[in-house]
This record gives C-alpha cells, sequence and structure tokens, in this order.
C-alpha cells in the first residue's frame, strides 16, 4: 500500500485551475475576472504553503503566473477590440462622406 503523501495547500490547486480557466476565456473580458481570482488565491496559497511548511508553493505560483498572463491577454484583447472598432467606424465614415480623400 501507499502512503499518503503530506498534506498540500488546496488554494495552490485553486488558483492553478482558476489561472487555467483564465487563460482560455482570456479572449472574453470575464477572463480578467478569473485571472485576477487566480493572482489572488495563488498569493495566499503560497504564503500558506511556505509558512506551514506543506508542498503546493509550486502550483500557487504556476496559477499566479497564469493569472497574470490572462490579465495581460485580456488587456491585449480589449485594445484590439477597441482598434478595430475605430477602423471600421473610420471606413464607415468614409463611404458615407462619398470622399474621395484618404481618410
Amino acid at each position: 500500500m501507499s502512503q499518503p503523501g503530506a498534506p498540500r495547500d488546496k488554494l495552490g490547486v485553486v488558483s492553478l485551475i482558476l489561472g487555467l480557466v483564465a487563460l482560455i476565456t482570456s479572449w472574453v473580458v470575464i477572463g480578467v475576472f478569473f485571472g485576477l481570482a487566480a493572482i489572488v488565491t495563488g498569493s495566499v496559497g503560497r504564503t500558506r504553503a511556505k509558512r506551514n511548511g506543506m508542498p503546493g508553493a509550486g502550483i500557487a505560483t504556476t496559477g499566479m503566473v497564469l493569472g497574470v498572463v490572462s490579465v495581460l491577454l485580456a488587456a491585449a484583447a480589449v485594445m484590439g477590440y477597441l482598434w478595430f472598432h475605430h477602423q471600421t467606424e473610420q471606413q464607415h465614415r468614409c463611404k458615407v462622406f462619398d470622399t474621395y480623400q484618404p481618410c
């Protein structure tokens, strides 16, 4: 029979799961909220695991990193959406006024 391992801090695992969900949904706005939750739970889980000498600090760190990456990707996606919207509005204005000048 195998011996059970040392108890893990569960916030690290929660942070990893939230980070993965945030990464998958980072192209929509809700990914930001999952990313922020991954950062917070990862920070608390990492601190708790290090203080109590429990394994799981690495998992919590991974969740934090995934959270940060997903927040950055979501910010880039929002900026891309805004840029695309601005470009289509600009093209629409040129067609409406029937100008032959560059917009």
